[in-house]
């Protein structure tokens, strides 16, 4: 399924390259993202205290319906001809609440991170913990059920929700980078990892990919 933000992205990246390498999107701040806080900030508060999302779309692909705002900036890095970086957040609202959240920035390398430190991970025993101490701070987190999941990774994940599951770690890394052989032609490349936990915070499923998409 194609959604609305789908599009605005595509179209963002063919009038970076037609600029010749400049920008697009509306470069935001994330000085205020330490005051969101899932389950209690309003869609309000957001309104008030943050720019103008880039693009709005509701969206029910679970038995639930939400609002997402999405956050976006794209540049080449200076004198590279075979990768943009993005600045991206999402946030998604349900009943004008924060549901989920997650931000992307690319701009900066040492946001990557390593999947293959998810086999040091114990189903039913590792916690939200331990998690962190493995992979440090988590750049999105979900309430379940959640649109969201749908988004940024696949339809499958927002409708399949492991039983006992109420949240969602997030560790995500994404940016376009040029099709060998091509001449001007980009794809996304993405790189996830979704931990399922508990009420107890006690992680019951891991679901990770890395992937380039059109």
């Amino acid at each position: 399924m194609k959604f609305l933000i789908y599009f605005i992205i595509q179209l963002s990246i063919v009038i970076l390259l037609v600029k010749c390498g400049a920008s697009s999107g509306i470069n935001f701040s994330a000085r205020n993202l330490n005051k969101l806080e899932l389950g209690i900030t309003t869609k309000n508060f957001v309104d008030s205290e943050f720019q103008r999302p880039y693009a709005k779309e509701k969206i029910s692909l679970t038995s639930i319906e939400s609002t997402i705002y999405y956050y976006f900036f794209s540049q080449k890095p200076l004198g590279s001809l075979k990768r943009i970086d993005k600045k991206e957040l999402y946030l998604e609202f349900i009943d004008n609440i924060l549901n989920a959240i997650l931000f992307n920035y690319s701009f900066d390398s040492s946001n990557d991170f390593n999947l293959e430190k998810r086999n040091t991970l114990i189903l039913n025993k590792s916690n939200k913990q331990d998690i962190i101490s493995l992979f440090g701070d988590n750049n999105g987190e979900v309430l379940l059920p959640s649109n969201l999941l749908g988004i940024i990774t696949k339809d499958e994940y927002a409708k399949n929700i492991p039983e006992g599951c109420v949240k969602v770690m997030i560790y995500y890394y994404g940016y376009s980078k040029k099709i060998p052989f091509s001449f001007n032609d980009f794809i996304d490349h993405k790189k996830f990892l979704l931990l399922y936990l508990n009420q107890d915070d006690i992680l019951v499923k891991m679901i990770y990919d890395e992937l380039d998409t059109q």
